[in-house]
């Protein structure tokens, strides 16, 4: 979507010199936003069952810094907490970069179940032409 306006300008210059039919310059345009429209319904489907589970294993009592719910979760909770900072890969170099690498909590939010885990819970996601249904909360096999 912020290469929209570049990619209407360079259609409407397009138009004007070679005459092309306005309305494939609309079907494009359509399309790129649809995609759009579809990527963002998407993030918000998943985020959403994502920060439900989340919640859904803080109400049955486990703490959520020993949850490794992805990079908006463990910023959220987490990104002034000098506990939690220990626990991450500390090679990263970049302030921001912490997040992006896996806490080591038993805990997991996921997309798909992992061999080195055992499933607890599942969100069902409304996806839009997608073939992921779930997402999975996994507990570590060598965690109690």
């Amino acid at each position: 979507l912020p290469l929209l306006p570049i990619a209407c300008y360079t259609g409407a210059y397009i138009l004007k010199t070679y005459r092309v039919s306005y309305r494939i310059f609309y079907i494009l345009v359509c399309v790129i936003v649809s995609y759009g429209v579809v990527g963002e319904y998407n993030y918000m489907a998943w985020n959403t069952a994502r920060w439900r589970l989340g919640e859904s294993l803080v109400r049955s009592g486990i703490p959520r810094d020993q949850i490794d719910g992805g990079y908006e979760w463990n910023g959220w909770f987490f990104y002034n907490d000098s506990r939690i900072k220990k626990n991450l890969n500390e090679n990263t170099g970049r302030h921001f970069d912490e997040f992006l690498f896996s806490m080591n909590v038993p805990y997991i939010l996921s997309f798909s179940p992992l061999p080195s885990a055992h499933i607890i819970d599942t969100e069902s996601v409304q996806w839009l032409f997608s073939n992921i249904k779930r997402i999975y909360a996994l507990q570590k096999v060598n965690s109690k």
